[in-house]
């Protein structure tokens, strides 16, 4: 069972150094394209390089093989920060062990399939 819960959590953030990530168009934010650490229990960074973080981009950017039950990665927990606008479609689809998902107040779109 997944459980939504809004607001914000006392967890310590992942360093930027496990995302790979760009600026958005406007030039104003982060865009995260990738999870790379092991983290099972994903805060996400509020700022990236002192820009605010306002998307988590789709289509498998967690990558499947953190659901294999042999790596014992998957995610249990993601809390995505205040600021982010967008959780794009995909994002944490094949994430089979998440069950907590913290999102903030600004987000606006949710794509298909997202969790």
């Amino acid at each position: 069972m997944l459980a939504f819960v809004a607001g914000t959590t006392a967890r310590a953030q992942e360093p930027a150094s496990n995302f790979q990530y760009d600026l958005n168009e406007a030039c104003n934010g982060i865009v995260i394209k990738k999870y790379t650490g092991s983290n099972r229990n994903l805060v996400i960074p509020r700022t990236i390089e002192g820009y605010p973080v306002v998307e988590v981009r789709g289509n498998m950017n967690f990558p499947r093989w953190m659901e294999d039950s042999m790596s014992n990665t998957s995610l249990i927990s993601v809390v995505i920060p205040e600021g982010v606008r967008v959780i794009d479609k995909g994002a944490f689809a094949h994430q089979k062990n998440l069950t907590s998902v913290t999102l903030p107040s600004t987000l606006e779109y949710i794509g298909y399939r997202s969790f």
